[in-house]
């Protein structure tokens, strides 16, 4: 509205300069209106699909651990997409997606075993841009065994750095207010002045990917207990268990909140 106001006062001022021209008042009148002036503005309209997220570190006791993987085993009202659904287990981690039903279920254990929100992130994501969300610091050396797919595992050693979950949202073609979210786990070294790149590895056999529309999740657990003394570490371990011993894990909640389509910039949902 403002616009139209704006535009009608700039018409309005030219006409009044005209009133002594030789062109009469009703021919400018003719030649130009508002509307068409209004209809040949080049107004610019997103180009691509955004998504509202938002991201959570639960902090839970670990002895609600089993009840809330249990409740993620059952919850299929999604279908999860994985690079390597074996490696994904085997890594150390369990997942799954739903609506509001299926978060009612799974967040009455979580809250149960009053848990500490150790971090949330408000995440606009723009479609095929990758977001990076820190997830958890390294601060001492650490070791695990990863399971890269085809029965193939390494040794890896991971310096003082970051764990982020690398998320990427993106079109399904033929729907509307649905996106493709891929989660990726990445570790990043810390950078000093030898090195200002640092060094990432990306753990795609880790990844996760699910179809979402507003009001549904994805939520990512550790797939067993804390490996003890002597065990092999799994990214699992790392991303879930605190370095410090204790009685917590944290279990991670990706949550869509909107999706606004180029043609649906500027309404309210």
């Amino acid at each position: 509205m403002r616009n139209f106001y704006s535009i009608f006062i700039v018409v309005f001022a030219f006409l009044a300069g005209c009133e002594n021209s030789k062109q009469s008042r009703s021919n400018v009148q003719k030649d130009v209106t508002v509307g068409e002036l209004i209809a040949n503005q080049q107004i610019e309209q997103p180009k691509v699909k955004t998504v509202a997220l938002d991201i959570y570190t639960f902090q839970i006791d670990s002895v609600r651990l089993p009840e809330i993987q249990n409740l993620i085993c059952q919850t299929k009202t999604l279908p999860l997409a994985y690079n390597t659904k074996d490696s994904f287990s085997l890594n150390g981690l369990i997942a799954c997606a739903g609506d509001k039903n299926d978060w009612e279920k799974i967040s009455r254990p979580i809250f149960q075993s009053t848990p500490r929100i150790a971090k949330s992130v408000s995440l606009y994501s723009v479609e095929d841009i990758s977001d990076d969300v820190v997830i958890t610091q390294i601060s001492q050396p650490e070791s695990i065994l990863y399971y890269a797919g085809q029965n193939k595992a390494a040794g890896i050693g991971l310096d003082g750095g970051q764990i982020t979950l690398r998320i990427k949202t993106g079109s399904v073609i033929g729907l509307r207010q649905v996106c493709r979210v891929d989660i990726t786990p990445i570790y990043k070294g810390i950078k000093s002045p030898a090195n200002q790149v640092g060094g990432e590895f990306v753990f795609g056999a880790a990844q996760v990917g699910c179809r979402l529309g507003a009001g549904q999740f994805v939520l990512i657990a550790p797939a067993t207990v804390r490996a003890g003394q002597g065990e092999n570490r799994t990214l699992g371990d790392v991303i879930c268990y605190p370095q410090k011993p204790g009685k917590t894990v944290n279990v991670y909640l990706v949550n869509c909140n909107s999706i606004k389509e180029p043609l649906d910039f500027g309404r309210h949902k």
